[in-house]
């Protein structure tokens, strides 16, 4: 973006979206939970555990006991940081077909409430996590393919000009 160009207005914008968020996050601190959240409370709960910057938020999900979400991205990065977690079906099905595929079907819970009364047991099982580590594995070598079969492709098209 250039100086002259709405750089200002965004920056503004910018800066105001991150003060908010403090505000939010330190503003969870101030409450107390009670062990079982109403639905209405669950929202302020998430800013307790907000986060900014990626770094930061992949060392904390890293160095968390478990994740309860409902969102395929997350699942994703669980997968890869190996952090347990109960994965709640959305409306598009990939969380469905990704824990089918990595043969984690039994992480799928119906809703917030059963996953948070599952969750003393969360902890991946050993089989499990040889399971996560095969899949990883797999799908690490079929990108590597992929990219090596995209990158042939390039150098095919470029060697016929």
């Amino acid at each position: 973006m250039q100086l002259d160009k709405g750089f200002n207005v965004y920056l503004r914008k910018n800066l105001r979206k991150r003060l908010k968020a403090y505000r939010r996050i330190a503003a969870s601190y101030l409450h107390r939970y009670p062990a079982e959240l109403p639905g209405s409370r669950i929202d302020k709960l998430r800013w307790r555990y907000a986060v900014l910057a990626p770094r930061r938020f992949l060392g904390l999900l890293r160095r968390s006991q478990g994740v309860i979400t409902g969102r395929f991205h997350l699942v994703t990065l669980c997968l890869v940081t190996g952090t347990p977690f109960y994965a709640i079906a959305s409306n598009t099905h990939k969380i469905e077909a990704l824990l089918k595929q990595v043969g984690l079907g039994e992480r799928l819970r119906s809703s917030y409430e059963e996953a948070v009364s599952d969750a003393p047991r969360i902890a991946f099982s050993e089989a499990e996590q040889s399971g996560i580590e095969s899949f990883l594995q797999d799908a690490r070598g079929q990108a590597c393919a992929m990219f090596a079969g995209m990158a042939q492709v390039a150098r095919d098209r470029r060697a016929t000009r």
